[in-house]
């Protein structure tokens, strides 16, 4: 939950910030975080707190963002979209592991832009963020009760692609 909090802090922030984000990409963030969530508890994670802290401030990050953000639609969120509806097909009726695997994969295709954006203008204010939710997601993977794709894949990623912002914006 500390993820989420800090995500909430960042919505705050927002309110004070005229940082134009774009409105699609949260909402599409909510949703994702929201089906690593739903893919990780149907798989048998029962402590599925760091997606579900992540959806939570994603959402309010939207909330935030329809103040000063812009809405635009294009290919990645379709991808991301059609990856993260086919997550959850699979998740229902195919496998639950590979549904979790689909989900983060959509997760990392998401994030993809926002490393392109930082590594040609890192935004070295967002530090703290990438910070936190680095340590979040190590200690998500630290405690998980096991090795295995529903117990770990989703905050072992999440750590790995944070590490990657943090030193993006830091360095």
């Amino acid at each position: 939950m500390m993820a989420g909090v800090t995500l909430v802090a960042f919505a705050i922030y927002l309110l004070y910030q005229e940082i134009p984000l774009n409105i699609s990409t949260w909402g599409l963030w909510t949703i994702l975080n929201t089906v690593n969530c739903v893919t990780m508890m149907r798989a048998g994670n029962k402590q599925a707190w760091l997606p579900a802290g992540y959806a939570t401030g994603a959402f309010l990050i939207t909330v935030m963002v329809i103040k000063n953000g812009t809405w635009s639609w294009g290919v990645l969120e379709t991808l991301v979209l059609l990856g993260t509806l086919g997550a959850l097909y699979v998740s229902f009726k195919v496998n639950k592991e590979l549904g979790i695997v689909m989900a983060v994969s959509a997760m990392l295709i998401a994030g993809a832009p926002t490393v392109y954006d930082s590594w040609l203008a890192p935004a070295s204010e967002s530090w703290w963020l990438w910070a936190i939710c680095c340590i979040s997601s190590v200690i998500s993977a630290v405690v998980a009760s096991g090795w295995t794709i529903k117990d770990r894949l989703f905050s072992v990623t999440g750590g790995l692609f944070n590490a990657l912002m943090f030193l993006l914006v830091v360095f």
